[in-house]
């Protein structure tokens, strides 16, 4: 039976392997239990302060920890809420693949793309208390944390909940499971999917999209508005003359573009093709990425360095989850891998765009670059190719450490 209770035994199961690489001292038995008894005390007795660090990444705001023993107490708790709410996060690869699906249907529908205004700073919090409050399977000693919890982000001025924390997309998707159950069934929509912050609604559009929008707005959690300049509807109508039919329309979401044809017979049904691809942004910063590697590589002269970001950048590898404790794909195959691989115009361009790079003296970039390389040098980088690593799933290891330091120089870049 699951254990809800704040006690050494049931905290020391939120240690995760990445704790005792951080701190090496937790094998010590005398340290762990130390920060076992003060994150058990930090339940009963409540936090005497909670500061989180908080740095600033691509124009937000994210927090983490300074303390063990603290974290420690909230990963309980979110794992609490977890067992008895079954609250978690969407499945970014089953929206993607459920759409594919629900496109490539020959209906007549409407597309609702919605994003959240200011998301994580922007909920309730409120608003979570009284849902947590009247809870009555929550046992008071998870309701107390929580309340401890709230306080302290107020005494440190910090608005809804702090982006970063585990705790806070726990709560979120508690927050939210109300408004997905209201829009799900909302007249008209035959389809729904949230993804944290980012919105995607089919419907038979008989409504229209502004009374869609409106019905939406309405039935969102206190705190939270929606981002209208995000806000995008797609109809998808037209009826085809023959196949392959023209596109009807197109959009982007969760890092893919989606291009739509008309419908078109196909034996005794219509249908509609669906192509996949990474989105334009996405192919943005990719881009973006190579270029911030070249312009380390210029400044550092460290090839090695520059090689293992190109690999990084257009191959795959794992980088380890905090919040599940357990290492996760992730590269240009793991984080696209519902795209239509033959042909795919981003991947395509990617290469492109790189072979340009490390062959061109054309630029100013490029004009700076060159000298640098030698002929077994440009060789050795040409050798690494999107196209390549997403069909072979191509995958390279690299520690935590030496994952955070070749990251490093893309820190600056824009979301």
């Amino acid at each position: 039976m699951y254990d809800f209770s704040f006690n050494s035994q049931s905290l020391s199961r939120e240690l995760s392997a990445s704790d005792f690489t951080i701190i090496p001292d937790l094998r010590n038995p005398q340290t762990r239990t130390q920060v076992l008894s003060a994150a058990e005390h930090h339940a009963e007795a409540g936090f005497d302060s909670l500061y989180l660090q908080r740095s600033r990444v691509k124009g937000r705001d994210l927090y983490q920890f300074a303390t063990l023993s603290k974290e420690l107490t909230l990963r309980k708790l979110s794992r609490n809420i977890k067992m008895l709410t079954k609250v978690r996060q969407s499945n970014r690869d089953e929206i993607v693949r459920s759409l594919i699906a629900l496109l490539g249907e020959g209906e007549d529908f409407e597309i609702l793309k919605i994003d959240i205004k200011n998301f994580y700073p922007s909920i309730d919090r409120n608003y979570i208390d009284g849902r947590l409050r009247s809870d009555e399977r929550l046992p008071p000693s998870s309701y107390s944390v929580w309340q401890s919890f709230s306080r302290s982000l107020a005494a440190q001025a910090i608005p809804g909940l702090p982006p970063g924390l585990s705790l806070s997309a726990t709560l979120s998707e508690y927050c939210m499971r109300d408004f997905d159950r209201r829009v799900a069934n909302l007249p008209g929509v035959y389809y729904y999917a949230r993804y944290v912050d980012d919105m995607i609604i089919m419907s038979t559009g008989q409504h229209g999209p502004n009374q869609l929008l409106n019905n939406v707005a309405d039935k969102l959690p206190s705190g939270l508005a929606l981002n209208l300049k995000k806000t995008r509807t797609i109809q998808i109508k037209r009826k085809a003359d023959a196949s392959p039919a023209p596109i009807d329309g197109s959009f982007e979401f969760l890092g893919y573009s989606f291009s739509i044809s008309q419908k078109y017979r196909d034996e005794n049904r219509f249908v509609r093709k669906v192509s996949v691809d990474i989105a334009e942004k996405k192919v943005s910063k990719l881009k973006s990425r190579l270029i911030y590697t070249v312009l380390d590589f210029i400044n550092t002269r460290n090839f090695q360095d520059f090689e293992d970001r190109i690999k990084l950048i257009t191959g795959n590898y794992h980088i380890y989850d905090y919040d599940r404790s357990f290492r996760r794909k992730v590269g240009i195959f793991y984080n696209y891998r519902q795209i239509n691989f033959d042909p795919s115009p981003g991947l395509h361009e990617l290469d492109s765009f790189w072979s340009k790079i490390v062959l061109s003296r054309n630029g100013n970039v490029c004009r700076r670059l060159h000298p640098l390389l030698t002929p077994k040098q440009r060789r050795r980088l040409l050798k690494y190719t999107f196209r390549t690593s997403y069909k072979l799933r191509t995958h390279y290891h690299f520690s935590a450490d030496r994952l955070g330091e070749l990251i490093e120089c893309w820190k600056y870049e824009k979301n």
